[in-house]
């Protein structure tokens, strides 16, 4: 019978899928949350993972709205400088929120051939014996920072290193420099040299790999105007860096870290949420978690404390 109540929402997701055209907006979206709400409760009886079920039909309904999908090369730049206003979903109303966004952003991809609208982030975070990034990040200092390799696992299997340097409270300038992985052992030994990004920084604090962090990360936004982005990240994972080799190899503690809920980062460049009349009814809206401190939510930081927080007398993140 469960399995039954299963396929019955899988093949109904598939004729969806087969339609050539469909009555209105409207009906698309009742479809959907009626389908959510059956997979809750599949949920309470058997093990699934709801948005993967969902996803296909995320999918259809941006490029139903939007008929030529964002795609492409993205242009990553080697740096970046903008304000983030940072939101937490609870995961009961994930894809609710997706259906308010995507009636009005469309979903970005830098390709479309893996079938995913969503990409797969990894990321490498680098601190020292003394977690001095950890501090100095969870203190909201300004100018804290990060070091980080970063993965962007889509067809071209990108591979960067990012200096993240955070002003104030919202504000951030990021550094990139491209790289291989064979640039891996040289960046931790000491012996890399790039003009973008300022690597004695990694040798004079005696930094070293940490941890890991890992997400499938839903981009929206407009053609290729970045002005205004928003990222939701799903499936959040973090992992301790138990060992590694001078071939950039990495071993990781089987113990994880994971976060339920969505984190939604919505990215100003030029424009702010004031004159943005639906983006503000959503922020505002019963379907974001009030809770303030979660408002300051990090996998880096949440990963760092509980990998080593405890025992290293770190300071506890508010929203733990």
């Amino acid at each position: 019978m469960r399995n039954k109540e299963l396929d019955k929402v899988l093949n109904e997701i598939d004729g969806i899928k087969r339609w050539n055209q469909l009555q209105n907006r409207e009906f698309l979206i009742k479809k959907i949350l009626e389908l959510n709400e059956e997979l809750d409760f599949i949920s309470k009886y058997q093990e699934i993972n709801k948005i993967e079920i969902l996803t296909p039909l995320l999918k259809y309904f941006s490029f139903y709205l939007h008929p030529k999908p964002v795609h492409g090369i993205q242009q990553l730049t080697h740096q970046m400088k903008r304000s983030t206003l940072k939101i937490i979903i609870p995961k009961h109303n994930i894809i609710k929120v997706m259906l308010e966004i995507l009636k009005h952003k469309k979903l970005y991809r830098v390709n479309w051939e893996d079938g995913n609208p969503y990409q797969v982030n990894k990321s490498i975070y680098f601190d020292n014996s003394k977690f001095k990034c950890y501090s100095h990040r969870i203190q909201k200092l300004d100018n804290s920072w990060v070091f980080r390799f970063r993965e962007y696992e889509d067809i071209r299997k990108i591979l960067m290193m990012e200096f993240k340097n955070h002003k104030k409270y919202t504000d951030s300038i990021k550094e990139r420099d491209f790289i291989s992985s064979k640039d891996i052992k040289n960046i931790i030994n000491g012996s890399f040299k790039k003009t973008i990004i300022d690597y004695d920084l990694l040798q004079k604090h005696k930094l070293k790999p940490k941890i890991l962090t890992s997400y499938k990360r839903f981009y929206f936004q407009e053609d290729e105007n970045s002005n205004l982005r928003i990222t939701m990240d799903l499936d959040i994972i973090g992992k301790k860096v138990i060992k590694y080799n001078q071939n950039g190899n990495f071993i990781f503690d089987d113990d994880q870290y994971s976060f339920e809920d969505a984190v939604i980062e919505i990215k100003f460049r030029d424009c702010k949420l004031e004159e943005i009349d639906w983006l503000q009814k959503l922020v505002n809206s019963d379907l974001i978690d009030k809770d303030i401190s979660k408002a300051k939510y990090s996998k880096f930081i949440s990963t760092i404390w509980y990998f080593f927080g405890q025992q290293n007398g770190l300071i506890k993140p508010k929203w733990q």
